[in-house]
């Protein structure tokens, strides 16, 4: 990185030690830092030598226009109002869960869509870099399998599932229709199955996890030629005989997934060759979220089509 990308963060109480391993592992200058708690963003700020924010409309008014990058780490809710502000201020934004928070936001004013990126994609990880010279010499993917898990401070249920969507809309296209269940332990953690059917008939299976245990991301595309697995650092390509395609040295966890989609963003090698459109894997929540409680198969483009209204 030719030059330390300024980064003003706000995050949750809980994620303190989340901002330290990206800020070192990025190669990053933080100018400010925030939480809803003062005094815990004061003794923040102070360890890390910057400014500290307790209102996150304030620090994005006054440092926002002055950073590189807005990560906005958070769990909180980020109503429309802040929308605007971002806008205005011009600058990227990295946030830990899919933004907007509702389908319906970006349907009113598609820019909103825009706005936000989130992270960590799995379609931009090492592995998944990796895999695409492989699966662009296979045939196309007809199933998936996927698996992804994560503890509290890193990330809701909500959006690993937005994660697992992404990755397979990358590698399937448009979803036709999707049929999911979860489950809520006793101790908070949360499980998400689904079954999701796309066009000419692909089709992926997937499990999300929230709530407790190791950080973890696992693909598996199964075509004619045999199988793929990636994961956030590996891609392996079994055939007739294994091939290690590749098998980078660097550690995986939540920490390093971020940072390094940090350090890619300077050169925009943040950008898919396949564009997803953020509005449709919005609406594959939704729709999945939906058939969770109503116990039956939801389509995300009848989901559209009822938030965009007549």
């Amino acid at each position: 990185m030719p030059k330390r990308w300024c980064v003003f963060a706000w995050i949750d109480q809980d994620q303190a030690a989340l901002l330290r391993d990206v800020v070192a592992l990025a190669g990053v200058e933080l100018i400010a830092v925030g939480c809803t708690d003062a005094t815990a963003a004061r003794d923040l700020a102070s360890e890390l030598e910057c400014a500290a924010v307790d209102d996150l409309r304030h620090g994005l008014e006054q440092y926002g226009s002055n950073a590189d990058l807005v990560w906005l780490a958070s769990r909180q809710a980020i109503d429309q109002s802040l929308h605007a502000v971002i806008a205005r201020i011009g600058t990227s934004v990295l946030t830990n869960e899919p933004r907007p928070d509702s389908t319906a936001a970006v349907l009113k004013d598609p820019a909103f869509g825009e706005l936000f990126t989130c992270a960590p994609l799995m379609a931009l990880s090492e592995g998944a870099c990796a895999g695409r010279a492989v699966l662009a010499e296979c045939e196309p993917a007809h199933c998936l399998s996927i698996h992804m898990s994560c503890g509290d401070a890193v990330g809701s249920l909500r959006a690993r599932l937005f994660d697992a969507l992404h990755v397979s809309s990358w590698l399937c296209g448009e979803a036709v229709e999707i049929n999911a269940a979860s489950y809520v332990g006793d101790n908070g953690r949360q499980w998400l199955t689904a079954n999701v059917t796309f066009e000419v008939g692909r089709t992926a299976a997937i499990t999300v996890h929230s709530g407790g245990g190791p950080w973890s991301r696992q693909v598996i595309v199964h075509g004619a030629d045999g199988f793929v697995v990636m994961t956030d650092t590996t891609c392996r390509w079994f055939d007739s005989a294994v091939q290690q395609i590749s098998e980078p040295a660097a550690a995986t966890n939540f920490g390093a997934q971020i940072a390094a989609q940090i350090r890619r963003m300077p050169s925009r090698r943040d950008q898919l060759d396949q564009p997803v459109e953020i509005v449709r894997v919005l609406a594959l929540c939704d729709a999945a979220l939906l058939s969770c409680r109503t116990r039956q198969v939801e389509t995300p483009g009848r989901m559209l089509q009822a938030l965009a209204g007549p």
